[in-house]
């Protein structure tokens, strides 16, 4: 939150850039959550999370709820913590 408030009173937006398993995407997005809606710009604009689609299993099986793009946003997972838990079931079936 620091350096996004550094970052908005330079007029700069910023954006978390992660990609991969559920988790580093549902991380982001308690930040985003927390965000202003408007920062002090000419043109503001909303906050973007870079949504990975692949399909991995571990991108939207290793967590509950999952994150799930609908029409152009998410939702923002409402339990304790990043709001999400580790779907135990999935880590048993990739380990070795």
């Amino acid at each position: 939150m620091k350096i996004t408030a550094l970052a908005q009173s330079h007029v700069r937006q910023v954006n978390p850039h992660v990609w991969g398993l559920g988790v580093a995407q549902a991380a982001p997005l308690q930040l985003i959550a927390a965000l202003p809606v408007s920062h002090h710009a000419v043109f503001p604009t909303e906050p973007i999370l870079e949504y990975d689609k692949s399909a991995h299993p571990f991108s939207r099986d290793l967590i509950l709820p999952a994150v799930v793009q609908r029409n152009g946003f998410v939702d923002i997972p409402q339990g304790s913590g990043l709001g999400i838990e580790i779907n135990r079931d999935v880590l048993k079936r990739y380990m070795g």
